[in-house]
């Protein structure tokens, strides 16, 4: 069995500049996605097509190796073995967003519309509005009635809900060369702001805020 019998070409994405996307560029492209997403403390743009694309990629490749099974065992083992780590990936890709979803669920339901199509994907959105609806029936129906009267426990929770900490710290590793980038901007420390430039493939330890315009443009890694 060729190794190229295991591999598709995929349809053009909305992510990719090339007119012609193999599947390793794809993995290449998800395992950034895949680590940023996971050291972000907040939630950073969907990828649907890109996830997509991996998963439809990934059953033809499992239909493939189904068929020449009884040719080449042991190659097809390796094959599925490559197969179980990107379902892996993807998996945990999507689990990640999911949790940051129900860690601040009011926070990111209280965005504009433009902005949750921007962070969200439909099938997100849809979990997001229902497990708003749920915790609120929740709380609305099993703790509130407990509460002394006139304490606006839920209301003050709404107004003032959990938000992603923005000045945690993060190891960031540039793709490329970034001038122009400013440490500490908006803390409450007392200290000035600093303009450093940041050389490509180094590893810095900095406020996530710093660069976080980087990290939604995918110009930098997360470590």
């Amino acid at each position: 069995m060729d190794g190229n019998d295991l591999e598709t070409q995929p349809e053009d994405l909305n992510t990719s500049n090339t007119s012609e996307t193999t599947t390793m560029q794809l993995l290449a492209e998800l395992k950034d996605i895949w680590r940023n997403e996971r050291f972000a403390p907040e939630l950073l743009p969907h990828h649907v097509d890109l996830v997509d694309c991996l998963l439809e990629q990934v059953r033809v490749m499992e239909g493939n190796v189904g068929k020449a099974r009884g040719k080449e065992p042991y190659r097809c083992h390796v094959h599925k073995m490559e197969l179980n780590r990107i379902r892996f990936m993807l998996s945990n890709y999507l689990r990640c967003r999911l949790e940051k979803l129900e860690l601040f669920t009011t926070h990111y339901r209280q965005l504009s519309a433009e902005q949750q199509e921007h962070f969200l994907s439909p099938a997100e959105l849809t979990f997001l509005n229902n497990f708003a609806d749920k915790t609120d029936e929740l709380l609305t129906n099993s703790v509130a009635p407990y509460l002394p009267t006139g304490m606006p426990v839920l209301d003050a929770w709404k107004k003032n809900p959990a938000r992603p900490k923005l000045d945690s710290f993060v190891f960031v590793q540039p793709k490329e060369v970034l001038e122009g980038v400013i440490l500490d901007a908006g803390t409450q420390d007392g200290r000035e702001e600093e303009i450093v430039t940041l050389e490509e493939g180094g590893q810095y330890l900095l406020r996530y805020s710093s660069v976080r315009e980087h990290v939604m443009a995918n110009r930098v890694l997360l470590m």
